[in-house]
């Protein structure tokens, strides 16, 4: 359904290993975006030379997934959470 709205969070961890973590909203037009797009959009540092080509592999959340290579809505499939990593 395209009117649905989702939510996710997303925790950053900093260079004093702290961490902080919000609840994003994902509005229906949203879905469709790769992951690394969406961060970017909502102002989350994300780290990506190549613009969401998967050549640099800079743009890793949650330990081993590219977020340029998948949109939100396949990440939503198998999690609710995203890990990032402070640059």
């Amino acid at each position: 359904d395209e009117r649905r709205q989702g939510a996710l969070t997303v925790s950053q961890n900093n260079w004093e290993k702290s961490q902080t973590s919000s609840q994003v909203l994902i509005r229906p037009d949203e879905f469709n975006l790769s992951l690394l797009n969406f961060l970017l959009k909502k102002n989350f540092p994300i780290a990506s030379s190549c613009r969401g080509e998967q050549i640099c592999q800079k743009c890793v959340v949650n330990t081993n997934i590219l977020s340029c290579s998948l949109s939100v809505k396949e990440f939503l499939m198998t999690e609710k959470e995203v890990q990032v990593d402070y640059l």
